[in-house]
């Protein structure tokens, strides 16, 4: 198909100045843009300046090797030998600028920094293939345009390529879901389990002498109220003594009468006080025993506090370490994620494009290979 803005038949003094044109055009855009709207004037040029070297990236077409001369009839042969070239790096410019597309490849170098360059550079020649295909379908569509065996060929090529993009575009967003859902679960595995450890040893010890304190406490109440009991008693006791009312009245005796009264009265004195004196040896005993037996617990139960209280102080202070080292943390990877999210978005916004490019590269080539009813 003729090239747009040339004469269909260009003079042959025009072919070297166009050819130099070419190639300059070869080396910033990519050879697909070239395969596809100037394969006429590629082919002359093959035959017109044969010596030129248009390079794409580590790819050359230039004048043919020496095996590649031998049997060569004349420019025709040339011109095929630089078509067939032409193809392969057709097929090969894209996948070669493919590389990988999530952030964990672009992480692997730099020390962690994106490299921008290659992504905008695949993306340049995405958009420059998208508008030569473009340009192609409306031409095909427009009857101006036919399609050669060799335009045709560098299609399929195309075609191959765009779904290698794609799927290179699906695996990097798997790579940098992967990411994301790693950075989100790093909080839980990296902060919440990491301090859990000396927080519960504390957290048990302290419980522990929790329980022994009240433990005493309960007890100390039980002796308390014992004792209490015991001396209530014993005070009872030497409160009210009972004794016999011939006692009230005691004196001495002046006949045989009064004496026989007073006999009879330190027989009942003498009947009451013998257990009335062990009841109050028995008691006072009583209530100096659970007195001392309530002191001695009391005594217990302090330490008890004692150790609680330093307990429940040590639990305290793991606590405020742990959640300042929580707090670390997360302040940590939260500066992490955002930075990770931030390289996936970049990332991300650039896939999309790639993938949109490469569905509308697609969508034309189906145009321009379909029937016309489908056009």
């Amino acid at each position: 198909a003729p090239h747009a803005g040339l004469p269909k038949s260009p003079s042959r003094s025009l072919f070297p100045r166009m050819c130099k044109r070419g190639a300059a055009m070869l080396g910033s855009t990519g050879l697909r843009l070239a395969a596809l709207s100037g394969l006429g004037l590629l082919l002359a040029c093959s035959a017109a300046a044969p010596a030129a070297d248009v390079r794409d990236g580590s790819y050359a077409i230039g004048a043919p090797s020496a095996a590649a001369r031998e049997g060569d009839t004349g420019p025709g042969r040339w011109m095929f030998q630089y078509d067939h070239n032409l193809l392969a790096l057709s097929r090969g410019a894209l996948t070669k600028r493919s590389g990988g597309t999530g952030v964990q490849h672009e992480l692997a170098g730099s020390g962690g920094q994106i490299s921008l360059a290659q992504s905008h550079s695949q993306q340049n020649h995405l958009e420059h293939v998208l508008a030569a295909v473009k340009k192609l379908a409306q031409g095909v569509a427009n009857g101006t345009e036919q399609l050669s065996g060799t335009t045709r060929e560098a299609l399929a090529g195309i075609v191959e390529e765009m779904e290698a993009i794609i799927e290179a575009t699906e695996e990097g967003h798997r790579t940098d879901q992967g990411l994301v859902d790693d950075a989100r679960d790093a909080f839980e595995m990296q902060c919440d389990s990491s301090d859990d450890g000396e927080v519960n040893i504390s957290a048990t010890k302290a419980n522990t002498s929790e329980h022994k304190h009240m433990q005493c406490r309960v007890l100390e109440a039980e002796f308390s109220r014992n004792a209490s009991e015991k001396c209530a008693t014993y005070w009872d006791e030497v409160a009210a003594p009972s004794p016999p009312e011939c006692m009230l009245t005691l004196s001495g005796a002046n006949n045989e009468s009064e004496a026989e009264l007073l006999d009879s009265c330190l027989a009942h004195i003498s009947a009451w006080v013998g257990p009335y004196r062990a009841r109050v040896v028995k008691t006072k005993a009583d209530c100096k025993s659970a007195t001392d037996e309530h002191q001695r617990m009391v005594q217990e139960c302090v330490g008890h506090q004692r150790d609680f209280e330093q307990r429940f102080c040590d639990y305290r202070r793991e606590v405020i370490s742990a959640c300042s080292r929580y707090d670390k943390c997360f302040s940590r990877l939260e500066k992490e994620r955002q930075t990770l999210h931030e390289k996936v978005q970049v990332s991300e916004a650039s896939r999309k494009a790639q993938y949109v490019a490469a569905k509308h590269i697609q969508c034309f080539v189906m145009v321009i290979n379909g029937s016309t009813g489908t056009r």
